[in-house]
């Protein structure tokens, strides 16, 4: 692991780390309380077919969950806001000897504190972001070797842990007009794309300049943020919209549609409805365009990707969700 690799896991620890040891320690001051929780949601779905009629399918084993957890403080001058999230998804279609496939592999942590000025809804504030893959990935989206596969058929590994990463530093204005809303306004930020493994990043998909194994972006960014609880609490919604326009943006494929060039977007939501004490049924969708980042491209709609290229890109779930503040 050479000297690059070494600092960016080095980075990627400490921004996990920090604010969680930072949040126990003022957690002990009564003066400087927090407010902490999380939720933990699973899916599961499972077909088995014994002797199926012609055109029936295949057997199906599929599982998966989302991870979340927070940690905040507010006081009258300062306010902190930490929070996690990681989610996966597998899938197995056919006979015990055919290998999972990933559906979904994302970690993601937050840190964004504020100095709150006189009248309360304007704090000059800083955020921190970090983004990662948990499970190596090959050709295909599997995550290991076909049983039946020659040896002499070689996978590309697509992705691991750290193959790519996110970093990213936004200092600006964060203006919450009521509970349910937050605008978050940087002018200047970074935003740092790597690769910790040198065969990954010469595929050239993850946002990495080509024959580097890091990015350097430099730009705006615009996170605004909603939620809020109806009907007495039993359904709740949360929204949030990050925008990053990138003075330093790569230029598309002439041959691609046409597409901000320079803008990243990420629209995260999720509906929830409680069903009973720290249970809820939540739906979930995530909507992503960034046109540094390569996208599997499925021309003639049979499900198995043709090519690379720049599309948006849109994810849906639902999960069945526990619910705990500590």
């Amino acid at each position: 692991m050479n000297s690059l690799t070494s600092w960016a896991v080095l980075c990627s620890l400490l921004l996990l780390y920090c604010p969680a040891l930072q949040a126990q320690e003022e957690a002990a001051a009564p003066a400087k309380p927090w407010e902490i929780g999380g939720g933990l949601a699973f899916d599961f779905s499972q077909l088995a077919l014994i002797n199926p009629r012609v055109g029936a399918g295949s057997n199906r084993l599929g599982f998966g969950g989302m991870g979340t957890l927070y940690a905040k403080r507010k006081s009258e001058h300062f306010q902190w806001t930490n929070d996690g999230s990681l989610q996966l998804g597998v899938q197995r279609i056919g006979k015990k000897n055919r290998p999972f496939e990933k559906n979904q592999d994302v970690l993601r942590l937050n840190s964004r504190a504020g100095w709150v000025l006189k009248g309360g809804k304007l704090s000059v504030a800083t955020e921190l972001n970090w983004e990662t893959v948990l499970l190596k990935t090959l050709e295909g989206n599997l995550l290991n070797r076909p049983d039946d596969l020659p040896d002499s058929v070689q996978l590309q590994t697509l992705a691991r842990f750290l193959a790519p990463m996110r970093l990213s530093f936004s200092p600006g204005l964060d203006y919450k007009p009521d509970e349910n809303w937050s605008i978050f306004l940087a002018p200047f930020g970074l935003r740092w794309i790597y690769v910790a493994d040198d065969d990954i990043a010469a595929l050239n998909v993850h946002g990495n300049e080509t024959g580097k194994n890091s990015f350097l972006q430099v730009g705006s960014a615009l996170k605004i943020g909603y939620t809020k609880k109806y009907f007495d609490d039993r359904v709740f919604v949360d929204s949030k919209l990050d925008l990053f326009y990138n003075f330093r943006g790569k230029k598309i494929d002439p041959d691609e549609r046409a597409s901000p060039k320079n803008l990243d977007v990420l629209w995260r939501n999720e509906i929830g409805w409680n069903i009973a004490k720290n249970f809820s049924l939540n739906f979930l969708t995530e909507v992503a365009w960034d046109a540094d980042v390569k996208v599997l491209i499925d021309d003639d709609d049979d499900g198995t990707p043709d090519r690379e290229g720049n599309r948006v890109s849109f994810t849906e779930s639902i999960v069945l969700k526990y619910n705990y503040i500590f």
